[in-house]
């Protein structure tokens, strides 16, 4: 990845000055310190998974599902500031205007800290009509609704706590936030096996949870108030910070209501017209896709306060190599792995989570991979085009998802259940793919030709051999727990290998990079 980054020459008056890391450095480096965490938090959280299952019950980890959901509503409030907030500490940065940074922090907050109290209070006045309308069943109810409480203070804390992580992201400290996520992530997975080992339940772990969002929202505070000791916290709305701000971050607004759709409203249509345990069903099988999906889009998400750096530069020849060579490696790192899954998604679920799981869930997981693999050659494209300024095009064609969302996922899951509701996960992908042509010619100035032969082209030929072997073979199963890993691990092991052979991956420049970051 050497020469995908030129270095550029930042000259800075802050007390973030550039050292002596080159650009390519600083973005390989947080890539690496990024995925990293997300990869520790997501193995541990898989290998809980199951034990937390058996001692929830399936209606028992739906709504724990449903409750931690709803603190990651944040998202609805948040406006899209949080995004905003790491694009223009990016940008302040990289001119050196510390003031800014600290006038962007206020701004956000005092947003978010009022519209995280008025959530919260809608959450406590709602609750029980909130229960009801997703068929707790009176054995849960009235731990549901403690729960709902003690998640209405969580969601307060969660707001704040992400707009203090997304001003280290944009001042590119990743190895900040990336380690704090891991220990936290860790200890807290760590209590609620230790407490429902010990007898705890529903009420229990929330607490826990609902606890360690207060932390690390402590936590953030601290290392934000040492790392920028000019920032004071106001509690007089700046009206000039907020509206820029706000003028480029309420289209990511809506790019978020998209993400929230995917990531958790899906689950309150699931429990509404199927019950909570049916979003076990769909909650498991994602967390498979989520733990690969979020490992590259955690490594890959640092491009966004880099564009905003570049952008900052007019520095657009190299906006445009950014772009081709990371979507390029993207999808070089997503496609054969997202195949893997679709093709051996039942026999990975059988191993994992046993025989009558896997027969209600490999079609859900099945159908998430393909709509992950789309999904996955959207995500570069997008950080670019984020980090350049163009939030209102991201905002205009989330739109188009939001409305595909809100037609088809009722009306799929109430009559095809939960492999319906994976169908309209999979056709929602649509819009998004249609962003990316008008990204490459539009903003970014690519050839549509020149990315699909750069990006795209050596998979094609895999997919639809994928296509065929499952339509062919769609009762398949591998009866021997080790072929369950054998199988798919030596089709990866040869896709990657061709990949190499074929110096579609960079692999010299990869190890060079390494190399060169482990002796300094």
């Amino acid at each position: 990845m050497s020469d995908t980054y030129e270095d550029i020459g930042i000259e800075t008056k802050s007390g973030f000055s550039s050292s002596a890391s080159t650009p390519d450095n600083k973005v390989f480096k947080n890539s690496l310190y990024n995925s990293g965490a997300w990869t520790t938090t997501v193995l541990i959280s898989l290998l809980a998974t199951p034990y937390i299952v058996n001692k929830l019950s399936l209606e028992g980890y739906g709504i724990y599902a449903l409750l931690t959901g709803l603190v990651g509503y944040y998202g609805l409030l948040d406006l899209g500031l949080g995004q905003g907030v790491i694009k223009f500490a990016a940008q302040y940065k990289a001119i050196g205007d510390d003031e800014s940074i600290s006038r962007s922090i206020n701004a956000a907050l005092w947003v978010q800290i009022v519209a995280g109290l008025i959530g919260s209070a809608v959450l406590v006045i709602f609750a029980e009509p909130i229960l009801t309308l997703f068929r707790v069943s009176s054995a849960f109810l009235i731990d549901a609704k403690l729960c709902l409480y003690m998640s209405a203070i969580g969601f307060l804390f969660k707001m704040i706590s992400q707009t203090l992580s997304s001003v280290l992201m944009g001042l590119q400290r990743y190895d900040i936030t990336s380690k704090v996520s891991v220990v936290t992530n860790f200890l807290l997975i760590l209590f609620i096996v230790l407490v429902l080992y010990h007898g705890g339940g529903l009420k229990e772990i929330i607490f826990l949870t609902v606890v360690s969002t207060f932390i690390v929202c402590v936590i953030y505070f601290f290392i934000l108030r040492q790392k920028l000791p000019q920032w004071r916290f106001s509690f007089v709305l700046d009206k000039v910070y907020f509206k820029v701000l706000f003028s480029f971050s309420i289209f990511l607004f809506i790019s978020r209501v998209s993400s929230l759709f995917n990531n958790y409203i899906v689950c309150f249509v699931v429990g509404f017209f199927l019950g909570p345990a049916a979003i076990t069903f769909y909650i498991v099988p994602s967390k498979i896709i989520n733990a690969f999906g979020g490992l590259l889009s955690n490594a890959f998400g640092v491009l966004f306060p880099f564009a905003s750096e570049l952008g900052s530069q007019k520095n657009m020849k190299k906006v445009q190599k950014t772009f081709v060579e990371g979507s390029k490696i993207f999808a070089a790192l997503s496609i054969p792995v997202f195949l893997m899954i679709f093709i051996f998604s039942k026999p990975i679920l059988l191993t994992w989570m046993g025989t009558e799981f896997a027969e209600k869930g490999w079609l859900v997981l099945s159908l998430l991979a393909i709509s992950s693999l789309i999904g996955s050659l959207t995500t570069v494209p997008n950080l670019i085009t984020m980090g350049l300024g163009y939030s209102k095009v991201i905002g205009i064609f989330s739109i188009f998802t939001v409305v595909f969302y809100i037609v088809l996922l009722p009306s799929f899951t109430k009559f095809w259940g939960i492999q319906g509701t994976a169908v309209a996960m999979l056709v929602a992908t649509i819009p998004g793919i249609t962003l990316v042509g008008y990204e490459c010619s539009k903003i970014i100035h690519v050839e549509i030709w020149h990315y699909a032969k750069n990006v795209i082209s050596f998979h094609i030929i895999p997919l639809a051999a994928s296509l065929f072997y499952v339509i062919l073979f769609k009762n398949f199963e591998i009866c021997s727990t080790t072929l369950v890993f054998t199988i798919p691990v030596a089709l990866l092991v040869s896709y990657f290998t061709l990949m190499i052979v074929f110096k579609w991956i960079p692999l010299v420049r990869i190890i060079k990079r390494l190399w060169m970051d482990s002796i300094k």
